[in-house]
């Protein structure tokens, strides 16, 4: 999954990958739609390599790494954006589904700007400079076990100690 986010309005893309390979093309597309200045990227393999460099060449697009140890910090807006993508994404969905998502969340006010991220980049298009971008492989939260399910897991984990300790007992008498 690709995730862009335009920082001047906050307004989101999410492009659904089938493989890595993938993000070459599906970039392209996105900057020949819409047109930063400097792209923001991790500094992975993906953002490294000589046919995304091409890519950027050729829309005169500058790119800023940011390294993976310091990235949470710089990367905020896009690492909030996943948690709430996360959050709203049922166990299985469809690129259907994701489009929904990425829409209401594009058309809801936001109160750091007190305004909907379309409205922003409507008024200002070529305003957002600075696009962050992160890939990665977005899976569905786990769940979280009830009360009742941890107090029968521990018990049941008791029950087998117990167990082992009465059989190596056994075994120490004979």
């Amino acid at each position: 999954m690709l995730c862009i986010i335009d920082v001047f309005s906050r307004r989101a893309i999410v492009r659904a990958l089938k493989s890595r390979h993938d993000i070459r093309n599906t970039m392209n597309k996105i900057l020949s739609e819409k047109q930063p200045v400097i792209l923001q990227t991790y500094s992975k393999k993906e953002f490294i390599s000589n046919s995304f460099n091409k890519v950027l060449k050729q829309h005169n697009v500058r790119q800023s790494l940011v390294l993976m140890n310091e990235g949470k910090a710089k990367q905020a807006y896009i690492e909030r954006f996943k948690r709430t993508l996360l959050d709203k994404l049922p166990q299985r969905y469809t690129t259907d589904t994701l489009d929904e998502i990425v829409n209401r969340y594009n058309n809801t006010k936001h109160r750091s700007l007190n305004d909907t991220p379309n409205n922003r980049y409507i008024q200002n298009p070529n305003r957002g400079v600075i696009t962050i971008l992160e890939y990665e492989y977005i899976h569905p939260p786990k769940r979280r076990k009830t009360y009742h399910q941890n107090v029968k897991e521990r018990k049941r984990k008791r029950e087998c100690a117990n167990n082992i300790e009465e059989k190596s007992k056994k075994r120490r008498k004979t």
